[in-house]
């Protein structure tokens, strides 16, 4: 069983590689956390610093308690926030 979550943008370089590969059926909340704690970078990073794709099809339309399963691909999309 496995979800893969791909990384793209400044994500890539911040994690230092392409994806996270979870071996058991996740909620999206709970890869947030496991990111957030990854190697104790410290992190505050939230649902909505990001477009979420899940299978395909943009998160907003997706249930938020939707569990993945095997072979779900996530992509996190970082949302480029800049200004004046």
């Amino acid at each position: 069983m496995v979800v893969k979550v791909k990384l793209l943008g400044q994500l890539k370089t911040l994690f230092g590689k392409d994806f996270f590969i979870f071996d058991e059926e996740i909620k999206m909340d709970e890869i947030i956390k496991r990111l957030n704690s990854y190697k104790k970078l410290n992190l505050d990073i939230e649902r909505r610093d990001f477009i979420i794709i899940v299978n395909g099809v943009e998160s907003s339309l997706v249930d938020e308690d939707k569990l993945l399963k095997k072979d779900d691909e996530v992509i996190l999309v970082p949302i480029i926030h800049g200004g004046l």
